[in-house]
């Protein structure tokens, strides 16, 4: 699935902000990941397991704040002014450009911004445009750091599951596994490095 806004791909670059990686140390491919793909019934690694007894279909059970911008436990929500951030959360971890705006890195979310700031240093308010989700962090009933299958048996089957040749060329990921949920108006997103490895990063971000 291919997006217009190449400032929203840049977003979903964030894993070397949340994780502190770089490109140089992303995993690398093995040999194998070249092979031939094997037909359609015979291991296709593209085809999600089925949901675990009481997993919630997908676009069923979703809050309803989720098609508005807002994810449950985060106490902004995107289009909400950043001039509150950090009397609210206190000072970030960290707080730099990306994407042409700041971001404000806490130890559970990141916020994507387009503030800014003026001449003087100092900042100039401006509005939530994304959330960013590290490692470790809780959302939904699921843990940035679940497999996808795991992920899936709780949220139900995605709208969406991308593998690296798909998205080689994507503006939106740069070679990663990625799954997508649609809300309306916005996407959730996980993403891994390879097809059974551990997410390394959750994304909801409007379309």
């Amino acid at each position: 699935m291919r997006r217009a806004k190449l400032a929203l791909a840049a977003m979903l670059l964030v894993g070397a902000v949340m994780t502190g990686c770089t490109a140089e140390e992303a995993p690398q491919q093995n040999e194998s990941d070249n092979a031939t793909p094997e037909p359609p019934g015979t291991g296709n690694t593209n085809e999600l397991r089925e949901p675990d007894e009481g997993g919630l279909p997908a676009q069923s059970a979703w809050p309803e704040g989720l098609y508005e911008g807002e994810m449950e436990g985060v106490p902004f929500a995107i289009g909400d002014y950043t001039n509150t951030l950090e009397e609210a959360l206190g000072q970030p971890s960290s707080r730099d450009y990306f994407s042409g705006g700041l971001y404000y890195r806490y130890p559970t979310v990141v916020f994507f911004t387009d503030a800014g700031m003026d001449d003087e240093g100092q900042v100039q308010p401006g509005k939530i445009t994304a959330l960013g989700f590290p490692e470790g962090a809780a959302l939904l009933g699921v843990t940035v750091g679940d497999s996808l299958d795991a992920i899936a048996a709780v949220l139900g089957e995605p709208d969406a599951l991308l593998s690296p040749e798909d998205t080689m060329n994507s503006e939106l990921y740069d070679e990663m596994w990625a799954m997508e949920y649609d809300l309306g108006e916005y996407v959730l997103v996980f993403s891994a490095a390879d097809r059974e490895a551990p997410t390394s990063g959750a994304y909801y971000l409007p379309l």
